[in-house]
């Protein structure tokens, strides 16, 4: 997630996302559309250059990546403001 120059204004601290790329879920794993309303971050699509396996556990990668509903968790809270922007609050794990 990084803002494109040129392409997307920018605001100091903020993230932007390629379209229907990511999406903030509350923890029930419904997807949270109002503004400044913070739950996890995470990828609902896969992108060029994503790993495809992790050594020992293929199989379960396999079904994780390329299922038709997969969506990866990274581990972070964060929140979308008024304007789309995206804000990372933080870690939402026992790290």
């Amino acid at each position: 997630m990084s803002p494109i120059p040129g392409c997307v204004p920018t605001k100091p601290g903020q993230l932007h996302s390629l379209p229907g790329m990511t999406c903030i879920l509350d923890e029930n794993g419904n997807k949270i559309t109002e503004p400044n309303v913070t739950g996890f971050l995470v990828m609902t699509q896969s992108w060029p250059g994503q790993m495809r396996t992790v050594m020992g556990s293929s199989t379960f990668q396999r079904y994780l990546f390329f299922s038709s509903s997969w969506k990866l968790f990274y581990g972070d809270g964060a929140f979308v403001d008024e304007d789309g922007y995206y804000w990372i609050t933080g870690r939402v794990d026992d790290v």
